[in-house]
């Protein structure tokens, strides 16, 4: 991100690279609708497999079953650092932020 001064006041400027691929937002803008118009296919780049869970069961068997909630915490915990690690990379490229540059 740029900083730049304007009249005494500091204004954070997005700086997005042209290479970046453009939102949903930006698309939209570009062709003159509403974002909520355009719709997107999805595609997996490698396997994948959805799983689906009775949320309420669940909370049930965990309540009952504090080991099963506690190995349940700590892969669901896994799984998110690892994603959020990833996503962090993927910004820090966009941006082109250095690892272990920060503002």
């Amino acid at each position: 991100m740029s900083v730049a001064e304007e009249t005494g006041r500091v204004v954070r400027l997005a700086v997005k690279s042209p290479s970046a691929f453009r939102t949903i937002a930006e698309v939209a803008g570009e062709l003159d609708l509403p974002p909520h118009v355009l719709r997107f296919d999805i595609h997996a780049l490698t396997a994948t497999r959805a799983l689906r869970f009775d949320g309420r069961r669940l909370r049930e068997l965990c309540a009952r079953d504090h080991e099963l909630g506690h190995l349940l915490s700590e892969r669901i915990s896994q799984v998110l650092v690892r994603r959020l690690e990833a996503m962090s990379m993927q910004l820090m490229d966009l941006y082109g932020v250095q690892e272990g540059e920060h503002e």
